[in-house]
């Protein structure tokens, strides 16, 4: 039997999400944390995982919106996830 763990910690300075470099299209910095705890043992694996655990809202990306004059649309990054894993090896 084997008892595993991790944590991932990921840092994003500021950053622009558009090619125009427009002061309002720009993300502050952030962090992002990610976590799983498992057991293996024999073939069979169960875990459980956290993804953005500190639920962080970010925008990963976004476009000047046409035909509408100042207008500017955002793609928002993942949001928190949790959640479980079973795997058997045959």
């Amino acid at each position: 039997m084997v008892l595993f763990a991790g944590v991932d910690y990921n840092f994003f300075d500021d950053y622009g999400y558009t090619g125009d470099l427009d002061p309002i299209d720009f993300q502050e910095g952030n962090a992002r944390v990610n976590a799983r705890i498992g057991i293996t043992t024999g073939n069979l694996t169960a875990l459980i995982y956290g993804r953005n655990i500190t639920d962080e809202n970010i925008a990963v990306g976004g476009f000047d919106t046409p035909l509408l004059a100042g207008a500017h649309s955002i793609y928002m990054g993942e949001t928190r996830v949790v959640g479980a894993r079973v795997t058997y090896k045959f």
